[in-house]
Order: C-alpha cells, then structure tokens, then sequence
C-alpha cells in the first residue's frame, strides 16, 4: 500500500537529523567521506558526543578538538581520555609506539602517540585473510555509507587492485541504495500547441550515472529509490525533497520483490496542481504497476546456469518510467 509522509514528520526528520551531514558537500564522490563538521557549532559538537557518550575532558573542549573527536568516533576508535595511565601504557606497548621527548605530561603524550597512530592506519596483510572474512569487511566498511547515493562514483577501495576490485564491487552494488531522480516537465510539442501536456525525464545527474553504469554494474543492483521531483533546480536531490519515492528492493529465489511507493503530497503541490490530478486517484495501482516490472527483472534466467537470478536492466527503468509518465499525462 502507497504510503503518505506528512509535512510534520519531513520538519521532525530535518531537526533530528540536523548536522548529522557534518557540512560534507553532496557531491557525487563524497558519500565515502568522513564528515569534516565546519558548519556545525561547538555546541553541536559537544551534543553529539555527549549523545554517543564519547568522553571528552572539559579541558579540551575547544571546537577543533572536539570535531577531532567526532570524527575519530564517526570512525568508531576509542576515547582515550576516558582510560586510565595504567590502560594507556599497555596500547602503546601492545603497538610498539614510541613516545615523543618533551616535557609534555604522560597522559598527554600517551594519547599523542596513540591518535598518532590511529590516524595513520596500515593493514599490510589484509589479503591474507580469507576470502570470506574480506567480503565481511567491505560490507562493513560500506555499511557507513549515506542510506540512499545519488548517482554515486565507485569507492576508492573498489579502484586498489584487481582483486580487491572484483571482491568489493558486488558488496557495493548489491547492498547500498542508489536515488535515481525523475523531473516532471512540460512536453515539447511544435510551436502554437499550447497545451503540451507533461512528462518525465532524467534528471541529468542520474542520465549521466545511467549512461556511464556499465550493465553488468546495473545488473548488480539490488535496492533503489526512484524519485520523482517537480523541478531540477540548484540543490540536492534526496528521497526527502521528492513530491514521489518508489522504493525498490530486488528479489531473489528466497525473497519476493518489494516496492513501496512513498507520497509527500505537501511539497511543490501549490506550484503543479494538476500536474498529479490522475496520479493520486491510482497511487495503488500505480505501485502495483512498477511491481510488475521489477517482478520481471528479479527472475531473471542466467543463461550460463539457468537459475532465476535478478538482474536490473536498463529496459526496465524505462519501462517503469513510461508506466508513471502515463499519470500524469
């Protein structure tokens, strides 16, 4: 069944979330970013580590430490300012560092030289490790991703080598959920036709991603969010901003094919009112419509094993554009 967000949760959403972005711009290759918090206060700041309950002294309170501290609890490392000299001592031994000759009290320096090491990471074995555990890592580490990417770039750690590459990439396609933006525009008919009539596009963020995302990386694609925007504008698009969110999940042999189709009726609604006359009349029918589709695309037969697999093509976001545009036009 459709489902309607309201004004009042989108407001409620926007301050619980506020400056959780940590002023990282939404750009097409930053979601893999740790967030530098510029735009964030100092008092901000010290919220959000007070609700991790992450120990800070008051003593180092001042806005750098304390962005500095976020980020190393973004990276979920410890706060060594909340251990004993007895528990520091054992790290820096455990880790063979070496301290640094000043005048500086033990503590101090203990922590210098444990940050130290913290912010300059190494994993020189990491192929060593069995196959199965380095799936389990990049899962992880895809995990902190932002909840949808719109018309993302590949993370750096699909790009370090051949193997890592062929490991990483099914993890990055086949867990995280790529926004995919639709925008409502006038049809363009021959001049002194008046009444043109809608209907959707691209959104040329996303026809840029479609036309670059080689099929086999499309094929890997298990969730996504279809948008649909009343206008393209200067700022990001998100599931939040969009007047319509079909959210879709793949499936597969053990799991059916989910789509929901979320409706926030109170954005731009004043500026196209009949834009979505015939659409909200058939919103249940409309999500059962996109289902169909994307029924198809997860049983799928592999032509080498001729097992039903899911495989997103091209051809079917066009087919689920084409059932939407014929809403609204």
């Amino acid at each position: 069944m459709p489902r309607q967000i309201s004004i009042t949760e989108d407001t409620a959403n926007f301050w619980a979330n506020r400056g959780m972005a940590g002023g990282v711009a939404h750009q097409h290759d930053k979601y893999w970013r740790l967030a530098n918090y510029n735009g964030s206060t100092k008092v901000a700041l010290r919220r959000q580590l007070e609700a991790a309950n992450y120990h800070i002294p008051v003593s180092r309170r001042d806005r750098r430490t304390l962005a500095q501290q976020l980020q190393r609890h973004d990276r979920q490392l410890l706060s060594y300012f909340g251990c004993s000299v007895t528990e520091l001592q054992q790290y820096v031994t455990a880790r063979g560092l070496q301290l640094e000759q000043s005048r500086r009290s033990l503590v101090n320096k203990l922590v210098t030289a444990l940050e130290t090491a913290d912010a300059n990471p190494s994993f020189d074995h990491f192929l060593d490790l069995p196959p199965e555990l380095r799936v389990l890592i990049y899962g992880f580490y895809m995990s902190s991703f932002d909840s949808t990417l719109q018309s993302p770039t590949q993370p750096p750690l699909t790009k370090v080598s051949r193997l890592i590459r062929q490991e990483s990439l099914p993890i990055f396609y086949n867990t995280c959920t790529f926004g995919l933006a639709l925008v409502v525009q006038h049809k363009n008919l021959p001049l002194g036709v008046t009444d043109s009539g809608w209907q959707l596009v691209w959104h040329p963020d996303t026809d840029l991603y479609l036309k670059s995302l080689l099929p086999e990386s499309l094929a890997m694609t298990r969730s996504f969010h279809i948008q649909v925007v009343t206008s393209i504008g200067s700022g990001h698009v998100s599931d939040r901003n969009a007047r319509s969110v079909f959210e879709v999940r793949l499936g597969n042999r053990k799991k059916l094919c989910v789509v929901e189709l979320v409706e926030r009726p109170h954005l731009f609604y004043q500026a196209h009112p009949t834009v979505f006359g015939r659409w909200k009349d058939h919103l249940e029918t409309l999500e059962n419509e996109i289902k169909a589709v994307f029924q198809v695309s997860s049983r799928r037969v592999d032509d080498q094993s001729g097992e039903q697999i899911p495989k997103l093509m091209i051809e079917d976001l066009w087919a689920a554009r084409r059932k939407m545009g014929a809403r609204i036009e």
